[in-house]
């Protein structure tokens, strides 16, 4: 049996050979984390990108302090002549409405994951959100999931009805590696017609960091959702991508719009396989959003 002395002496040998190991090992691995944002760091963000900073701002009264306050944003509207109406109101200008700018708030549920590395999943929080500003021909939509991952897209009026464009974005960051994926479409696709017939599938032909991304769009059945004691017809939209290749995807997104294209639920599952520096890479999403309220936030 060894002397309580030859014990430490053999505990600090060990100790001099596993901790450097251990700590090469750390070194080596790359390591991930995430970041949830709180929803009032997104309503600061959208005031700092729409209200000037010409003047310091006033001090917060104990009425307002710590809370988010109402602020008056017009609504963006396009007036455009619609070429559905009966005969007796033809030539009669109709307006067609976008989502008004602010932020607005979604019930959640989901998660995403990469196998690299032995696998990690980010799961996404309770509520995120949904931030909407004026951006050329009507407006940008950004949803926060967290840090380290959030989406764009954008909305216009025609005289058909509401847009998507061409140019979105899909953002990820694992391992602490941020990888943004442009996509970039030939075309924009219809999802908020102004009349009640189904249309599609439309396919388009895209690039998603100059690799090919071929989804296909339809406008389906109208329905109407309760949000908040707020009665509010929607329209049916789903977009799915199946590519069955050696690097294939697997995605299908279906969409509750609102008339002024505001997202009142969203459904998205998604599997794919991808090249990268470090081999090939599996990533699966799952994604439940549900509109907390129609007012949004400002």
């Amino acid at each position: 049996m060894a002397s309580s002395g030859g014990l430490r002496r053999e505990l600090t040998i060990g100790a001099a050979i596993v901790l450097p190991v251990a700590f090469a090992i750390w070194i080596l691995v790359p390591h991930d984390h995430t970041n949830e944002i709180a929803v009032e760091e997104i309503v600061d963000r959208f005031r700092a990108s729409t209200v000037p900073n010409t003047s310091p701002p006033p001090s917060p009264s104990p009425s307002t302090s710590g809370r988010v306050v109402p602020v008056s944003v017009a609504p963006v509207t396009s007036s455009v002549p619609t070429t559905t109406q009966p005969a007796a109101t033809a030539g009669v200008v109709e307006e067609v409405s976008l989502v008004e700018p602010g932020v607005y708030v979604y019930r959640t549920s989901g998660s995403e994951s990469v196998d690299a590395f032995s696998g990690v999943t980010h799961e996404y929080p309770a509520e995120t959100t949904i931030t909407v500003t004026a951006e050329g021909c009507g407006v940008l939509l950004r949803w926060d999931a967290l840090e380290e991952r959030h989406e764009e897209w954008r909305l216009c009026t025609t005289e058909a009805g509401i847009e998507l464009q061409p140019r979105s974005l899909q953002y990820h960051e694992f391992f602490d590696q941020e990888t943004p994926e442009h996509v970039v479409c030939d075309r924009p696709t219809l999802v908020v017609p102004v009349t009640d017939e189904s249309t599609g599938p439309n396919a388009l032909t895209c690039t998603i960091e100059d690799r090919p991304w071929l989804p296909r769009w339809e406008v389906l059945e109208s329905d109407v959702r309760e949000i908040d004691g707020v009665t509010v017809d929607v329209r049916h939209v789903r977009m799915t991508i199946d590519d069955d290749d050696e690097h294939f995807e697997h995605y299908v997104a279906d969409w509750l719009l609102a008339p002024n294209g505001l997202p009142v639920e969203l459904s998205v599952s998604k599997q794919s396989k991808s090249p990268t520096v470090v081999g090939d890479v599996t990533y699966h999403e799952t994604v439940q959003l549900a509109l907390v309220s129609t007012e949004p936030l400002r």
